[in-house]
């Protein structure tokens, strides 16, 4: 799932990555989930509210860390799926019932 303005914000993570989704805007649907990124309030999209956004995607800083690391953790724990070689992330198709993401 890329960006939509339909419903903006009020998507759980499982809907806004449904499909594969690049990283930097996996990055951006997981601050939004979490409230971390600065406010939205400006931006009369979704698309340009990821504009004024992406130095935080695509260069090293703090929250990029933490989004990168939001993500690995989920797919670690088997929430969502990584596709190999393409840094790019889904939710997955069956979360494990033990969530022990294959510990």
């Amino acid at each position: 799932m890329q960006l939509d303005d339909e419903g903006k914000n009020s998507r759980p993570l499982s809907q806004r990555l449904h499909d594969w989704t690049y990283v930097d805007v996996a990055m951006y649907h997981l601050g939004v989930v979490l409230g971390v990124l600065p406010s939205d309030a400006k931006a009369p999209s979704e698309a340009d509210h990821f504009m004024d956004n992406k130095h935080i995607f695509w260069s090293r800083n703090g929250l990029n860390d933490f989004l990168m690391d939001g993500l690995r953790g989920l797919v670690k724990a088997g929430v969502l799926e990584e596709q190999e070689g393409s840094l790019t992330f889904r939710f997955a198709r069956r979360i494990p019932d033990d969530h022990s993401g294959g510990r």
